[in-house]
């Protein structure tokens, strides 16, 4: 698999006709408009930082699906041992053998030099010369929910895909992984349309178990197909633009890269979690974030005044009031008070009111709607308790994330 952000690679590009080594440069994938239309890659100092630890879980802590995309390749009569496995070869593209998958990441046998083995990396475009990307299913042990081009694989010990003129086995192994993991019918990517433009010789570690050692062919095709993703290969898909794309690259190189894109394995693992869309925006803050104070409340709002008197220390109230639409339980006066004592949010799971003065304040609110009827004052309620919001359950001492795009709940403070 090819890394998009390869900064702790040891990378070398190799000549697609002669083999020859080029001096090593830190490849990094970067966009340059060289005619009108259409696209080239380059080395330069941008890069989607789209990385992920590779699988932390070890083998036997696999489910069916990851177990099935691990091995799925070894799933073959004992008699035709070789006919699903990766292709082995030295530095210098020369065949030497096979290996399984797994043997292929683990960073024990990487390290002893006996796991490099060829991949190749597609880059499809349509007629509008717009890029597919795919977002890796998140039952993939390797790089779970990471966002990478259009395909990302290894052509196997098979006599079809061994055809080393013209690159004919590396592109007869794309047209198949085109269509295993994006449901591209073959006629849509005919082999002879693929274009090998090089390829990259490199090594990555991970997480200490597995890793990366592969030579990598970089195939470009521009084609309008059908795409009909394949559920346990792909989570999502989209096309981007050239400019698009430089977006992406320089929020990566400024540190802007999404939450959820910079944290895959975490979601993975259920540490980050988003809230339904149900929340409107309320507040000057639009951006804010927090360790998390809860409470549990229905149609009244004494505690929640009570909480808010006390100093903020850049917390986050998060309110479950029960989803009640019947009325407010937060108003003006005590989001002012929020804001003077250092609250960066207020999120309530019910309704508020005097919406211009809370509009006016420099606090990050969300609430359900906005209703004219005050709420109840018999100071009812559970303090510091775990609640529940849309199915998503929170605990005091989370912390919360939340821009335009909705609310994120991490257990521990994120780097971002």
């Amino acid at each position: 698999m090819t890394h998009l952000d390869s900064r702790n690679s040891d990378m070398t590009h190799l000549d697609s006709v002669t083999g020859r080594k080029i001096p090593k440069f830190g490849f990094k994938l970067g966009v340059d408009l060289v005619q009108e239309g259409a696209w080239v890659f380059s080395s330069s100092s941008s890069a989607i930082t789209a990385t992920s630890t590779m699988g932390e879980a070890p083998d036997v802590g696999m489910d069916a699906v990851q177990k099935r995309l691990m091995f799925d390749d070894e799933s073959v009569p004992y008699f035709l041992p070789s006919f699903y496995l990766c292709i082995l070869v030295d530095e210098n593209d020369g065949v030497v053998g096979h290996a399984s998958k797994y043997n292929c990441h683990l960073w024990e046998n990487i390290l002893k030099g006996n796991a490099l083995h060829r991949a190749f990396s597609v880059f499809l475009f349509n007629s509008k010369y717009e890029l597919l990307l795919q977002q890796r299913s998140g039952t993939k042990v390797t790089f779970p929910l990471v966002w990478t081009n259009a395909c990302c694989s290894h052509p196997l010990y098979r006599e079809s895909e061994l055809i080393d003129e013209d690159a004919l086995g590396v592109r007869n192994a794309a047209q198949r992984k085109l269509f295993d993991e994006l449901g591209i019918p073959a006629e849509d990517v005919p082999v002879d349309q693929f274009t090998p433009l090089g390829r990259i010789l490199y090594k990555a570690s991970s997480d200490g178990k597995w890793g990366e050692h592969e030579l990598d062919y970089l195939l470009f095709i521009v084609r309008d197909v059908n795409v009909n993703p394949n559920p346990d290969e792909v989570a999502d898909v989209k096309y981007v633009n050239r400019d698009q794309l430089k977006e992406l690259l320089r929020k990566a190189d400024s540190g802007e890269e999404e939450i959820c894109d910079a944290n895959p394995q975490l979601i993975v693992s259920g540490e980050l979690r988003a809230l339904k869309p149900i929340f409107k925006i309320y507040g000057r803050r639009q951006v804010f974030s927090g360790p998390v104070v809860t409470l549990k409340v229905f149609e009244d709002n004494v505690l929640i005044r009570e909480f808010l008197e006390e100093k903020g220390n850049g917390r986050v109230l998060v309110v479950d009031g029960g989803g009640s639409l019947r009325c407010a339980i937060l108003g003006g006066n005590p989001v002012v008070q929020a804001q003077n004592n250092g609250w960066q949010g207020i999120v309530v799971n019910g309704c508020i009111r005097d919406v211009d003065e809370i509009n006016g304040c420099d606090i990050g609110v969300r609430a359900l709607a906005s209703h004219p009827m005050k709420a109840n004052k018999k100071g009812i309620g559970e303090k510091h308790v775990p609640i529940t919001i849309g199915g998503t359950r929170i605990s005091d001492g989370e912390w919360l994330y939340a821009d335009t795009d909705g609310i994120l709940i991490s257990r521990t403070e994120l780097s971002i």
